[in-house]
């Protein structure tokens, strides 16, 4: 299982500290603070001690209404809610409220009431109105032949067909592993041993699976047998997807992010408006369209609960009812 490295980020360290813990109980303790977390709240909490230290403020123990100053400032950059609200959360996990403003600082009746207007002023709307059609970009690379494909174009195509078939991040992707994915000449599976943005006591993401599909331009499968035939020579890491260029290591969510646009792009997806994540959007709502019910969705994605996606496709569910992701995406075609 992959380990969480603990953040260095000063400020965290020394509100632990202040509880005057044991090294062994800070240490676990920091360690609850994921990479992308920290990698977020981060630059908050930098702002956070800029500020502290310009008004010479406690920035571990303060009033609520310094906060509300710091948090009117970002307002006043031009950042909307959703920002401000990370920020909000950072302050939260070090900052305690002093004198009779001594609540949790998110549970503060006077910060719960700036955030509503923070998001009447400046809401935080869906991102897409509208999701681009899947059939666009699986016809794009069925034009791509296997015959004589390069290891770029290979590369290319076996990562798109992995997002939009299977509808997962991209943090996910660039998890899979050669050591647990049982390859054969028919299906897939891979297994995440490392925890994901949604991991959480109790709850994981299940194996993914992908089944043969009879056209070999967008057979999942076929590809991945080639992919892994091609890179065996090359790779020198036990992660799947690994960069076509020399020296041929691991790749990042952020390579894998650039291979999905680059995809959209050649496929006729503007791709300044749509990112690489909206693979899991443009999936999802294509599977429900074709018949898939949606608590095979949220089973194989990794969602908790459906009601958000409810209110945009209304589906009823049949629990009788066997397929996956892949197949009803490929019925686009």
């Amino acid at each position: 299982m992959g380990q969480t490295r603990p953040p260095n980020v000063p400020i965290i360290r020394r509100s632990i500290e202040n509880h005057q813990l044991p090294e062994n109980v800070t240490s676990i303790i920091m360690s609850s603070w994921r990479r992308g977390t920290t990698k977020q709240y981060r630059c908050y909490l930098n702002k956070w001690e800029i500020f502290c230290s310009r008004r010479n403020i406690n920035s571990l123990h303060t009033s609520v209404n310094n906060v509300l100053i710091f948090l009117t400032e970002l307002y006043e950059t031009g950042i909307g809610y959703s920002a401000i609200n990370t920020a909000k959360s950072a302050l939260s996990n070090v900052v305690s409220l002093s004198g009779n403003d001594s609540v949790q600082l998110g549970n503060h009746a006077l910060v719960k009431r700036f955030m509503k207007g923070i998001f009447n002023s400046r809401p935080s709307l869906p991102k897409y109105t509208q999701v681009w059609d899947v059939s666009l970009v699986l016809q794009y690379l069925k034009s791509i032949s296997i015959e004589d494909i390069t290891l770029k174009q290979l590369t290319l195509k076996t990562v798109m067909l992995l997002a939009v078939l299977s509808g997962q991040r991209v943090q996910t992707l660039a998890m899979l592993s050669i050591t647990n994915m049982c390859l054969t000449t028919d299906s897939v599976q891979f297994y995440i041993d490392q925890l994901l943005k949604q991991s959480r006591p109790g709850k994981h993401l299940g194996i993914l699976r992908f089944q043969k599909y009879h056209e070999e331009n967008v057979c999942i499968i076929k590809h991945l047998n080639m992919y892994v035939d091609k890179t065996k020579h090359l790779r020198d890491t036990d992660n799947l997807l690994v960069s076509y260029q020399k020296p041929h290591g691991a790749v990042t969510p952020e390579t894998i992010s650039r291979w999905i646009k680059s995809v959209l792009a050649a496929s006729g997806i503007d791709t300044t408006v749509y990112s690489a994540h909206s693979t899991r959007a443009a999936s999802t709502s294509s599977a429900v369209a074709q018949g898939c019910p949606i608590d095979v969705i949220l089973k194989q994605v990794g969602w908790s609960r459906a009601e958000t996606f409810g209110k945009f496709y209304n589906k009823t569910t049949d629990n009788n009812y066997t397929c996956t992701i892949d197949q009803k995406v490929l019925e686009t075609i």
